[in-house]
């Protein structure tokens, strides 16, 4: 009786094996893009993670020293500042795509991670304006809001239709700004600002110049060039608050001389050493100049020289925003600046993507 029931384990056992043999080996691949994947995909003995999404998968990537790379599997694509995690039934991959091990029934997780914090609360932050605040922004046609859509090449679709007469300068230079953005400013334009311009305030002078150098006629903003240029060699910069040294050192960098270059550096040299003592107190709208003048120089703002409170610059502008994307100027108050802090504060972000993205044009008043 025995040899029988051993015959009929043995043939039992030898049955099971084979079944499980010749079970499929599978993985479950989970992929975290903008149109989600969760899917069991079938391998073979021998294939590597790589071959497996290679065969799958729509699959980016780049050879390197150590392998493959990932840059993108079908909708998840790694950016600036960014890559993509691998992670193995929950915990963070420590090897390449064609080495890892696994066995079947593994699940493998893919999602975009950030390489800074600071880049990660930065997209946040736009994100989150672009989807509140830029419409009726854009509608008002507002200066540092459509600049701020430039220098992130988003489509403008709005048509200006100005009216020059009994406008200020101020508002003649934010024209300016506006219609080169989305196509050449009228001469009409630049010579009514050219009539209006004048040199009484060292902040708003910088923005005329700037306004009026665009035109790249020497015609129009030659004689206020040199008036401008006698106007800042002539200021007591020890008097001057950081809005206005910013928007100082904003226009010197536009001009094509050597007249300015001392005053220039002391200009940044003094808001460099002075970033947190505002004439007003510490705000949004100084801040986000500040922020932006820095860059212009090639400066970054997040660097450890501008850390205050254990907050950088880009950190302290980003604490003023509000949970519906707009800015308040203090932290003290209850409600936002939606006229002068908020749309400073989106152009001066813009300016920072700019500066994550490895992009060297970083003056948010030039316009190519």
């Amino acid at each position: 009786m025995k040899k029988p029931f051993s015959l009929f384990v043995l043939i039992a056992t030898l049955f099971l094996i084979a079944a499980c043999e010749s079970e499929d080996l599978s993985v479950t691949i989970v992929v975290e893009g903008e149109e989600p994947i969760e899917e069991e995909v079938v391998y073979e003995e021998g294939d590597t993670l790589f071959d497996i999404l290679q065969e799958r998968f729509a699959l980016d990537y780049e050879e390197t020293d150590f392998g493959p790379m990932i840059e993108g599997v079908e909708s998840l694509e790694a950016g600036p500042m960014t890559y993509i995690a691998i992670y193995k039934n929950d915990d963070l991959i420590d090897s390449g795509v064609d080495q890892v091990a696994f066995e079947s029934g593994d699940t493998f997780r893919f999602e975009i991670a950030w390489l800074d914090e600071n880049a990660k609360a930065l997209d946040a932050a736009l994100e989150l304006f672009l989807d509140q605040q830029a419409a009726s922004y854009l509608e008002d046609l507002q200066t540092e809001v459509v600049l701020g859509f430039y220098h992130l090449n988003r489509d403008l679709d709005i048509a200006p239709d100005f009216e020059y007469d009994e406008q200020e300068a101020g508002a003649l230079a934010n024209m300016v700004f506006v219609e080169e953005t989305l196509e050449e400013a009228s001469s009409e334009l630049y010579e009514a600002l050219g009539e209006k311009a004048d040199t009484d305030w060292a902040y708003s002078a910088s923005l005329y110049y700037m306004a009026l150098v665009l035109s790249e006629d020497a015609s129009l903003y030659g004689d206020f060039e040199d008036a401008f240029v006698e106007r800042m060699n002539e200021s007591n910069l020890e008097e001057k608050d950081n809005d206005t040294l910013s928007m100082m050192l904003l226009a010197m960098s536009v001009y094509d001389g050597e007249a300015l270059k001392e005053t220039k550096t002391e200009v940044q040299t003094l808001l460099e050493e002075n970033v947190y003592d505002n004439l007003y107190g510490n705000n949004s709208a100084s801040f986000a100049l500040t922020l932006m003048a820095l860059l212009s120089q090639g400066v970054d703002p997040t660097d450890e020289e501008y850390v205050d409170g254990g907050m950088n610059l880009l950190e302290h502008l980003l604490s003023h925003q509000m949970e519906d994307g707009s800015f308040k100027y203090t932290l003290d108050d209850d409600e936002t600046d939606t006229m002068f802090s908020t749309p400073q504060a989106f152009l001066a972000l813009c300016m920072m993507q700019k500066w994550y993205h490895g992009d060297d044009a970083l003056h948010p008043f030039v316009i190519d």
